[in-house]
């Protein structure tokens, strides 16, 4: 066997190696996808939210992939009419918080007061399951801060008391920076109430 048919050969060898994960590829994209499309189904959401976690949390390109797709799917949600939580808005935002997708942290802050389960009666701040975006932000962490700032400073009443225990809860040294920069300008009674308590719990 002379050098050009070890050549041949060889490449023969490669080219039929590449193709063969070109299908793979794909259909994992085309099942993501549709994994996708199913967290956006009310029927479907649910599973589709478990999957996705468990499989971004197994796989870093998965994460990655997720990390393109949703930040924009998560700004592209239609607001119930009916007064009904937004449930599956809800599944979206504790996937980007869960498997920590900082480049769905400015969307999220700007859905921060966003009803997404049944209400439960209680203070804010306890009940995290009413509000997806709050706890994504707190998973999402460090990376969530500066966006998450922004809202302490322009937000209304509410949304900059959420932002005080989001702050609170990341807890790094801009975080704790931010609340006492806001502490002396800040009129509402509720905002401050927050804003104290969270600096309370740093000591």
């Amino acid at each position: 066997m002379n050098w050009r048919t070890i050549a041949l050969s060889l490449l023969s060898f490669l080219l039929s190696g590449i193709v063969a994960t070109i299908p793979v590829a794909s259909q994992s994209a085309s099942d993501l996808d549709t994994l996708l499309t199913a967290l956006q189904g009310e029927k479907t959401s649910n599973d589709a939210m478990q999957e996705l976690l468990e499989r971004g949390k197994a796989d870093h390109e998965i994460r990655k992939y997720l990390a393109a797709c949703l930040p924009t799917l998560i700004d592209q949600y239609k607001e119930r009419s009916d007064g009904i939580p937004n449930l599956v808005w809800g599944n979206e935002a504790r996937v980007a918080g869960e498997l920590k997708i900082a480049e769905a942290a400015p969307v999220l802050a700007r859905r921060i007061d966003m009803v997404t389960g049944p209400r439960s009666g209680g203070a804010q701040g306890y009940n995290f399951h009413e509000r997806a975006a709050d706890n994504a932000l707190i998973n999402i962490g460090p990376p969530a801060v500066p966006v998450v700032i922004e809202v302490l400073k322009n937000g209304n009443a509410l949304r900059r008391e959420i932002a005080a225990h989001i702050l609170r809860y990341i807890g790094t040294s801009a975080a704790w920076q931010a609340l006492e920069d806001a502490m002396p300008g800040e009129r509402d009674p509720k905002v401050r109430d927050r804003i104290q308590e969270a600096l309370d719990s740093r000591r």
